[in-house]
């Protein structure tokens, strides 16, 4: 049952003292939405100033830092999740800036709803699912693609490329997981699976899984699980072939890594 998978959390964080988030990397989806006040968030090279109304969207695996304004710092609530459930419902959101920032919701057709879902969630550790939580966590994910739809619809390249990332983010531990099951799966070609990828993010879908992957183990790593359980967590066959990988990427052994003592950063 994929429900049982699901992780939802949500709060709410006054930041007047200057509550620096990153840079770093999250292993969930994240939405942030302001209440008041202004701040930054950076995000592949750019960084957007999110005012009071505006929302602004994490995904797994992205280099991001948010940060408030220090003249006009920001009052936000957030609500984080994983599982493929919600997800079909980001492609239904207009954004005002690249793929990342929503623009102004009215605070009364929005905010209720987070309150509710945090009055929900146990504040240390977050719920594992239930139908209350599921409930709510669709219901926002619904206001956003309600009230900031996207009118055109996506290019067919973009469809299998949306389709093949939900695939990997839930089978990436799968060592069987590669390009004919993704071909299989989505019902399409070898080329055109490598069109939607290229077009989409600029690399093939083999560099694609192999960087997911590394980057899962990299966070594996950083919770203090062993190199070797990580690389077979992540659907690496071979452990040796993982410290390869990691190293070309990051320029450091796993075992490396794990010395690091600020490894939040790297």
């Amino acid at each position: 049952n994929n429900k049982e998978q699901l992780l939802i959390y949500c709060n709410r964080q006054i930041c007047d003292k200057m509550h620096i988030c990153g840079p770093g990397f999250r292993t969930t989806y994240i939405i942030h939405y302001v209440i008041r006040g202004s701040g930054y968030f950076a995000y592949e090279g750019k960084t957007h100033k999110i005012t009071e109304g505006q929302s602004f969207v994490i995904r797994p695996f992205t280099k991001i830092q948010y940060y408030p304004d220090k003249n006009n710092p920001w009052e936000y609530t957030w609500i984080e999740f994983n599982g493929n459930k919600l997800l079909h419902k980001f492609g239904k959101i207009a954004y005002c800036e690249g793929d990342c920032v929503i623009d102004y919701i009215e605070p009364k057709l929005i905010l209720p709803l987070y309150d509710s879902l945090r009055s929900i969630c146990d504040p240390a550790s977050g719920i594992r699912f239930s139908d209350a939580a599921w409930d709510v966590a669709l219901a926002i994910l619904s206001v956003y693609s309600s009230l900031k739809p996207l009118h055109s619809p996506k290019p067919q390249d973009s469809v299998y490329f949306d389709s093949a990332c939900t695939i990997i983010q839930s089978s990436y531990h799968n060592p069987e997981l590669g390009i004919e099951s993704l071909c299989s799966k989505l019902n399409i070609s070898r080329a055109t699976l490598h069109r939607s990828f290229i077009s989409n993010c600029g690399i093939s879908p083999g560099a694609y899984l192999l960087n997911y992957r590394t980057e899962m183990g990299k966070e594996l790593l950083r919770h203090g699980i062993s190199v070797k359980s990580a690389a077979l967590s992540c659907g690496f066959s071979d452990p040796l072939y993982f410290s390869k990988v990691f190293h070309k990427k990051y320029g450091m052994s796993p075992r490396e890594f794990c010395k690091t003592k600020n490894n939040f950063n790297i």
